[in-house]
């Protein structure tokens, strides 16, 4: 799988985010606290309908929709969407989860 578009709207520490890396491998790289690991947590959520990282000992049964949006968004405002390429596959797939319906994924061929 390769992502060529990735949006993140009200997702954790993200209000709007939109990277566009063509299927190409990127870096993310910055100081603590900008983000790098809420990206990751986002497509996470969007392949799984989960964030791993919330899960676990220690975590104290973190729930999901409290923790996940946007601190200032409510959770139908919280939106990952992903277009990507799947070997085999001949047009790009859009990949789209709402936290207010987070057990749903969406998925359309573009």
């Amino acid at each position: 799988m390769r992502i060529q578009e990735l949006e993140v709207c009200n997702f954790r520490g993200i209000k709007k985010l939109k990277l566009e890396p063509k299927g190409k491998n990127f870096l993310l790289s910055g100081p603590n606290g900008s983000g790098k690991s809420a990206i990751v947590d986002a497509v996470d959520f969007l392949l799984t309908g989960d964030v791993s990282r919330m899960r676990g000992p220690g975590t104290k049964d973190i729930k999901l929709k409290e923790h996940a949006p946007h601190i200032k968004a409510d959770a139908k405002d919280c939106l990952v969407k992903a277009t990507i390429e799947i070997p085999d596959v001949s047009e790009p797939v859009e990949i789209k989860r709402f936290m207010d319906r987070f057990q749903n994924i969406n998925v359309l061929l573009v």
